[in-house]
C-alpha cells in the first residue's frame, strides 16, 4: 500500500543493554520554541541481528512524567547532549502492543534514523526522546490509541487495539546528528538523486514506449482511456484499482491481486502527493499511468517495501468518483 499512513516506525530491543535502574529528572521542553510536525524515518543501512518477539518483563518501577508517559531509564549519560527538535537521531528501537512486537529497527535494512520534530499531542513518545541524552537507553509506556491516531496518523485505528491498551517502547539513542549537518548532507544527496532520477525516467519511458506529459513537479502522466464520468477535484472521494511498480518493473502492490479496490479522500493526506496531483482533473472510468518522482512519493525515507529515493509507477483504473462526505 502506498498511503501516507503506511510506515515503518520502530525501536530496538534494549532488554539486554540494562546498565542502571535509576529514573532521572524531567528535562523541560518548550513547545512554543519549536516547529514542524511529528517524526519520520530518515534513512536506513545494514543490520545482522534479530529482535525479541515477546515483550521483556516490566521494569521494577516507572516514573510518570508530567504528560502522562511512564519512563524507566536503563542507561544514563548526563554529560552527553540532549537532542533538539530538528535533529536526526540514530536509534535502536523496539515497540510492543501489550506483549506483541509491532516494530523493531533491527528488521529495517540499515541504521534507523528519525527526525525529531514537535510532538503532536501531550502523550507523544517524542516527549520521552527529548529527555534522553546521546547514548542513553530507556523504556517508555504510552497510550496506544493516541499513538496510532496522532503519531502514526491512522484514519482508522487497527482492530487489535482496544481502549486502555499501551505501547511499550525500548529506545537507545546511538547518535545525535545536528539538523544543520544532516540538512547539508541531505541537500547534496537529493540533488544527486534528482539528476539520476531524471535520466532513469527518460530511459523508462523510452523503453516502455510511454508518451507521458510532465504535468508539474516532475510527475509524468499518460491517459490511456479518457473517462466520461464525474471529474476528480480536491474534495472528491475516489475509488481505484492500481498496480504500483518500481522502474525495474517489480511490483510492490496490486489491488486486484489483493482482492479489493482502494478508496481515499482527496485533500486528506491519505495518499502520497503525486497520486493526488496526478489524479486531479481525471474523470471516472479513466485508465492512466503515473510516473511519480521520489519527492512526490516518500522522498529519502524507507516506507515499508519501498526504498529511499524510489520512483514509483502506477497503472490506475478510476472506478468511482463521488463527492466527499
Amino acid at each position: 500500500m502506498w498511503t501516507k499512513t503506511t510506515s515503518i516506525a520502530g525501536i530496538v530491543l534494549l532488554g539486554w543493554l540494562v546498565i542502571t535502574t535509576s529514573c532521572k529528572p524531567d528535562k523541560r521542553y518548550d513547545a512554543d520554541k519549536t516547529s514542524a510536525t511529528d517524526s519520520g524515518v530518515i534513512e536506513t543501512g545494514t543490520k545482522d541481528t534479530t529482535p525479541q518477539q515477546s515483550s521483556p518483563k516490566p521494569a521494577p518501577f516507572y516514573k510518570t512524567l508530567k504528560n502522562g508517559i511512564r519512563q524507566h531509564v536503563h542507561a544514563y549519560h548526563p554529560n552527553n547532549p540532549y537532542p533538539n527538535t530538528g535533529d536526526v537521531l540514530h536509534l535502536n528501537m523496539d515497540y510492543y502492543l501489550n506483549d506483541s512486537l509491532l516494530f523493531s529497527s533491527l528488521e529495517v535494512p540499515g541504521t534507523f534514523k528519525m527526525m525529531l520534530t514537535k510532538p503532536k499531542y501531550p502523550g507523544s513518545i517524542i516527549y520521552g526522546l527529548l529527555q534522553m541524552h546521546e547514548k542513553d537507553s530507556a523504556e517508555f509506556i504510552v497510550e496506544a490509541i493516541g499513538f496510532f491516531t496522532y503519531t502514526k496518523e491512522l484514519v482508522n485505528i487497527p482492530d487489535f487495539v482496544s481502549p486502555g491498551d499501551s505501547i511499550r517502547f525500548f529506545v537507545r539513542i546511538v547518535d545525535i546528528i545536528p539538523q544543520s549537518e544532516f540538512q547539508t548532507k541531505q541537500d547534496k544527496n537529493m540533488e544527486e538523486a534528482r539528476r539520476k532520477e531524471n535520466s532513469d525516467i527518460k530511459k523508462y519511458m523510452l523503453d516502455h514506449d510511454i508518451k507521458a506529459k510532465n504535468i508539474g513537479d516532475r510527475i509524468y502522466r499518460e491517459i490511456h482511456t479518457p473517462g466520461k464520468g464525474p471529474v476528480i477535484d480536491k474534495d472528491s472521494r475516489v475509488t481505484i484499482h492500481y498496480i504500483g511498480r518500481f522502474l525495474n518493473d517489480s511490483p510492490f502492490s496490486d489491488t486486484k491481486k489483493e482482492g479489493k479496490p482502494f478508496t481515499f479522500g482527496m485533500g486528506k493526506s491519505m495518499v502520497i502527493p503525486g497520486i493526488e496531483k496526478g489524479l486531479n482533473g481525471i474523470k471516472e472510468n479513466s485508465n492512466l499511468t503515473l510516473i511519480i518522482p521520489f519527492e512526490q512519493a516518500y522522498g529519502p525515507h524507507q516506507e515499508g517495501p519501498i526504498p529511499p529515493y524510489s520512483t514509483l509507477v502506477f497503472n490506475i483504473e478510476v472506478l468511482k468518483v463521488e463527492d466527499s462526505v
